[in-house]
């Protein structure tokens, strides 16, 4: 999930939306673990991208976590 998220990230950053949007879809697609925190990026990510439309604003997007739940 953690490399989806931060794949994704790279898109958004660079104003690529909807090729952030694929990566999140394929990566929850794919099973990438864990599949509820890359569901809860995507969520918050289509939050982002909505009001971006709705205001006209670009909103950065916070940088992806790059721990590792699994080694803490």
């Amino acid at each position: 999930a953690v490399f989806y998220d931060a794949w994704a990230w790279e898109y958004e950053r660079t104003g690529n939306s909807k090729k952030a949007d694929t990566i999140y879809s394929q990566g929850i697609q794919k099973g990438a673990q864990p599949v509820e925190l890359l569901q809860k990026k995507h969520s918050e990510f289509q939050a982002r991208v909505t009001r971006q439309m709705m205001t006209g604003q670009q909103e950065m997007p916070p940088p992806p976590d790059m721990s590792r739940p699994a080694l803490q």
